[in-house]
């Protein structure tokens, strides 16, 4: 009886035990899915991580920084995880640095005038430094101590702000300013040596000498920068090709150039003459890097190629094949027998050095630009579109990506359009371009087309390709109606059309300024921006117009659920005009529409599924005079109206760039955001709403009284 009791005793131990296990298990930061980590509040998932930037291994090597144009994404180099999503920046992060003891990182945004510490083991903001405002190319660095973080920051004008921060007290040790030194920027850390190009072609060093920590030798305006150039030698060179990259080697005695002729040179820092020229072949140099000794220069181009050269002889190693779009960044591994690439068709690859063979896709996702959403019947899958032509299929519950749907090498394109309930893709574009990011790896460069524009169709449920039109349009935007059996092919100051794709017939045509368009939940209706201060309403069934609205500067359109209201944003403010009579509703407010604060535009509009609330995709200049300057930033992300009292709501950030559409799941619990970004975030509606609406009511009871 004693052995039986002890037994049962035991047995309930062991089950409280595996009970607090299961209750309290927290999985480790490392396990966590790319789509869950970092989350905004009110969001479920994000979709997508931007495009790469920048790559930087850690010294020992087991990790990869990425930077994106959402943040900087740290992985786990042996089984590729996910370990921090360092954010925000408005506009992305276009460079950063690591400390020399690999504990911190310094990250810098393009519209942004801070700079953030972050404690990389625990992925934790440290501090916040000011940084300059305007600018469009940095380099970062910290001091061998790492003590003092060193920031160079150029303007579109090549005005220089050289800045140095003590990093235990955030203090502006120094700065000085000059001119000439341009885009594209590189840092030699060890001597934190920087090298720019100006207008004319002619490279600059700055070489800031120090006394003490913190203070700077000869800070006069004439000898801020060091001339990189003799008589003519690099000036004449590069006045005539566009220099695109530009790199030290990790001893800083040699600095490689790539420009857009295809044209790699390598330059004696000592001396500032040229000791070798290596062609690649025709195409923008896209992207360079050294390995750690010194022995191989990697470059990649706008052709999706990446070279491998012997940087003391100049002579071709090997080439590197297997990316379908522009090569955006390239970065050894400390031992330098993996090369890691990052590239506009979203992928992270490694490279065996040795055997010029592909390793491995290490990382996806990483797009510029999502352009289109939708939801599946069902509500279980969601649908999205990037700027290249693929579509990738999501699971709403879970975050995984299902399925990846390359519709067609198209390498830019001009408009997209998934229909609303996931079936059918329609793409615009150019099918070969070449394709360069701006000198600091934010936004499109320049860019160059061959081939003929076409517009094509594909069934998502079978991936096949659907016969093109008979007719042929050229169109910078696409959309389908509600239903799915109407489409938009508009065009900038010109004429668009209403096809039918049932009939293949078009309906009527219509003139737009800026291509803003939105159908009604039944399609009956179509609203499209006019002239500058009229937006149009047409009768879809009769095809004829059916009312004119005023309202200037319209940037977004969008019917209320029940097709009663239309809202009307623009850039300071938001109409609502009644569709049946084409006048507003007493209902709203006096002042007939909603005002937003001066520091605000909205660039997407959508409805709540009870029509209850307005939603919209807003920027907010949150810029303000700080302690040490004027310090710049701008948020991106949703704000809340309610539709009869137009009071305002919470805003929910989380976007580094503009929000392009909204889009509800059939059910109604689920809001998509698309942003310029290259990410989509699903937010929890039931939970946003139920937040909301105690501050509507009040509100409401609030004016009964």
């Amino acid at each position: 009886m004693h052995n039986k009791n002890y037994f049962q005793i035991n047995i309930l131990r062991l089950l409280f035990v595996v009970f607090l296990s299961l209750t309290f298990w927290v999985p480790p930061i490392f396990a966590q899915t790319a789509t869950q980590v970092n989350l905004p509040e009110g969001a479920i998932a994000r979709l997508g991580k931007g495009k790469i930037t920048k790559l930087q291994f850690l010294e020992n090597g087991n990790l990869l920084a990425v930077g994106s144009d959402i943040g900087v994404w740290i992985y786990e180099v042996n089984t590729g995880d996910v370990k921090h999503l360092l954010t925000p920046h408005p506009g992305g992060v276009d460079n950063f640095a690591i400390s020399p003891d690999q504990n911190t990182l310094a990250s810098s945004g393009c519209q942004s005038s801070k700079v953030i510490l972050w404690d990389l083991p625990t992925g934790t903001r440290k501090l916040t430094l000011s940084g300059e405002v305007n600018i469009v190319g940095n380099a970062l660095t910290f001091s061998k101590d790492g003590k003092t973080l060193i920031g160079l920051f150029t303007s579109q004008a090549a005005d220089n702000t050289l800045k140095r921060w003590d990093i235990a007290t955030t203090r502006v040790l120094s700065k000085d300013s000059s001119t000439g030194l341009g885009a594209p920027l590189s840092c030699y850390a060890d001597k934190n040596t920087f090298a720019g190009v100006s207008r004319e072609g002619k490279i600059n060093l700055l070489l800031p000498e120090v006394r003490n920590p913190g203070v700077l030798l000869g800070r006069k305006t004439g000898n801020f920068l060091s001339k990189f150039s003799r008589s003519g030698d690099i000036r004449n060179r590069l006045a005539r090709h566009s220099m695109m990259r530009m790199t030290f080697s990790a001893d800083g005695k040699t600095i490689a150039t790539g420009d857009e002729k295809g044209i790699i040179r390598l330059w004696e820092a000592k001396t500032r003459t040229a000791r070798a020229t290596l062609k690649a072949e025709t195409g923008w140099i896209t992207a360079l890097a050294f390995n750690k000794d010194n022995t191989l220069l990697a470059s990649g181009n706008a052709g999706k190629h990446i070279h491998l050269w012997n940087a003391h002889t100049g002579d071709k190693h090997s080439t590197l094949n297997g990316h379908t779009h522009t090569i955006t960044a390239l970065a050894f591994a400390p031992d330098g027998k993996i090369l890691a690439s990052g590239s506009l068709d979203g992928t992270i690859r490694f490279w065996d050095v040795k055997t010029a063979k592909a390793l491995s896709i290490f990382a996806s996702d990483h797009v510029m630009g999502s352009r289109s959403v939708a939801f599946t019947p069902d509500n279980t899958k969601i649908v999205t579109s990037t700027f290249n032509g693929k579509v990738q299929t999501w699971d709403v519950n879970t975050g995984d990506k299902t399925k990846t749907f390359a519709a067609a090498p198209i390498a830019h394109t001009l408009a997209m359009t998934i229909s609303p309930d996931a079936s059918r893709f329609a793409v615009y574009g150019t099918l070969y371009a070449s394709i360069a990011t701006s000198g600091n790896g934010n936004s499109i460069g320049r860019h160059s087309m061959q081939g003929t524009d076409i517009i094509r169709f594909w069934d998502l449920n079978t991936d096949t390709e659907l016969p093109q039109l008979k007719r042929k349009f050229g169109g910078s935007a696409l959309l389908y109606s509600s239903d799915n059996k109407l489409l938009i092919i508009a065009k900038h100051f010109g004429d668009s059309v209403v096809w039918d794709t049932t009939s293949a017939t078009e309906l009527f045509s219509f003139k737009t300024q800026d291509m803003i368009f939105a159908f009604s939940s039944d399609s009956n209706y179509l609203a499209t921006d006019g002239s500058y201060r009229e937006t149009f309403i047409w009768d879809v069934e009769n095809q004829k117009l059916h009312s004119k609205l005023t309202a200037e500067d319209v940037e977004t359109l969008a019917f209320s659920p029940d097709n009663s209201i239309i809202a009307i944003g623009s850039r300071r403010e938001i109409h609502l005009w009644n569709l049946n009579t084409g006048k507003q509703p007493s209902t709203i407010l006096t002042e007939h529409v909603i005002k937003l604060d001066y520091n605000q535009e909205v660039s997407a509009l959508t409805f709540s599924p009870d029509g209850k609330t307005l939603i919209g995709g807003v920027e907010e200049d949150k810029s303000e005079q700080g302690r040490f300057g004027w310090q710049s930033e701008t948020i991106y992300g949703l704000k809340l109206w309610d539709v009869q009292t137009a009071k305002i709501g919470p805003t929910y950030s989380g976007h580094s760039d503009k929000v392009e559409k909204l889009q509800f799941s059939h059910d109604g619990k689920i809001l998509a955001s698309t942003s310029n970004d290259g990410t989509v975030l699903l937010w929890n509606w039931e939970k946003i709403a139920k937040k909301f609406a105690p501050v509507s009511e009040y509100y409401k009871k609030t004016e009964k009284k």
